[in-house]
């Protein structure tokens, strides 16, 4: 059977659905079909997406995107005037919903007047497989567990076991910052009692999953997001992830005692004193991370506020932290009044002492609520127009 794969490159605005009927507005570079017999077999999407965009993606888990099932960042925190990338993989159940069409105008014309009720139009009917973004120095992102599944499976119930383990396997080595090839080296990536444990945990986990897509049962992943990261546990527990590193540096191995010891999930970006991770409050996820100043004996703790202040917004954003950073008594935000990036840093200098594991609880953790408390006022100041001091009042009295 001769198989076919034919990509077609557009420049087109798409709005997608979640399951409340609420829009995100995206742009599709490129469909990829791929056929066997004139029959479409997989179809792959393209879309270009700003960072506020992604915040709206990753915040409601569209494209089935939840946090327990996506890597860490591959190598430093997105920038938030650059595009991003996502490649997303359509549901095989709707396939049949796809156009056979044979160049770009058709396919665009076709996409642009779709109506709402459509299925190619359900974020829920999408896969995100990979966020990207192209920066000056290379690419970062970050995978998903359906990067490593065959397409064609996830109509499949029940999904084959050995591919759901190969994708597994294969998913925690990318989380790891692992590739395929370490895989066969001499030590074990995981203990085997601990490994036949954690698969047989993520297998029934994951089938379960995929099920309630396929079949489209209502409901949000969350609702099995603690099975997930219970699945994961075993398996982190045994991972070196720092094998073949240097990890002579006293500040960083304080760092990476106090994740594992908090069961955060981290990367080290490279071979530099830095750890990634995310963290999700009671009012939004982020990207954090940590980093070590080994000459000048020095810990800083960042979180990525999930907004990008929009240019028109900054003297507003820039008086409501003036404001947030009177009160506070540990730690500041930050603006980047170029990017529109805004963070929240706290810092320890640790010279003529010594680091300790509560001494890195209490930096990241301070850091975090002082992220959390404010992310509603600055939602407010950036998003619904609310004057600084009205905002900084609102937090500040409850």
């Amino acid at each position: 059977m001769t198989t076919t794969t034919n990509r077609l490159t557009l420049d087109q605005p798409l709005s997608l659905l979640d399951d409340q009927g609420n829009a995100v507005s995206l742009t599709v570079m490129a469909i990829q079909m791929t056929r066997e017999a004139q029959q479409i077999t997989a179809c792959t999407a393209e879309f270009q997406l700003s960072r506020e965009q992604l915040h709206q993606i990753e915040s409601r888990s569209l494209f089935n995107l939840d946090p327990e099932i996506r890597s860490p960042l591959s190598a430093g925190p997105f920038q938030a005037e650059l595009p991003l990338r996502l490649q997303a993989s359509l549901d095989p159940e709707f396939l049949e919903c796809f156009p056979s069409l044979g160049n770009p105008e058709q396919l665009g014309a076709h996409l642009k007047n779709l109506s709402e009720q459509d299925p190619l139009l359900s974020a829920d009917h999408w896969y995100g497989l990979r966020i990207s973004q192209q920066q000056e120095n290379g690419e970062t992102g970050y995978t998903s567990l359906w990067a490593y599944l065959d397409p064609s499976l996830l109509g499949v119930d029940p999904l084959p076991t050995q591919a759901l383990s190969e994708a597994m396997a294969a998913f925690s080595q990318a989380c790891q910052g692992r590739s395929t090839s370490d895989s066969e080296a001499e030590d074990p990536f995981l203990e085997t009692a601990d490994q036949d444990e954690s698969v047989a945990q993520m297998t029934q986990t994951i089938e379960s999953l995929l099920g309630r897509f396929t079949q489209e049962v209502t409901g949000s992943l969350s609702d099995v997001a603690d099975q997930i990261a219970a699945s994961f546990s075993g398996a982190l527990e045994s991972l070196d992830t720092v094998t073949g590193q240097d990890l002579s540096q006293e500040l960083l191995q304080i760092l990476i005692a106090f994740f594992q010891e908090e069961e955060w999930f981290y990367q080290q970006v490279g071979l530099e004193p830095m750890l990634l991770t995310l963290f999700q409050g009671d009012h939004g996820r982020w990207e954090c991370y940590a980093e070590c100043r080994e000459t000048e004996q020095q810990v800083l703790f960042y979180s990525i506020c999930p907004l990008v202040c929009p240019v028109e917004r900054r003297t507003e954003v820039a008086e409501f932290l003036g404001r947030a950073n009177w009160g506070l008594v540990i730690g500041n935000f930050e603006l980047d009044w170029d990017q529109g990036q805004i963070r929240c840093k706290t810092s320890l200098d640790v010279e003529g002492d010594r680091l300790s594991i509560p001494l890195v609880r209490n930096l990241a953790y301070s850091n975090v609520l002082i992220m959390d408390t404010y992310l509603p006022g600055l939602k407010a100041v950036i998003e619904d127009g609310v004057a600084p001091e009205v905002a900084i009042r609102s937090i500040e009295q409850e």
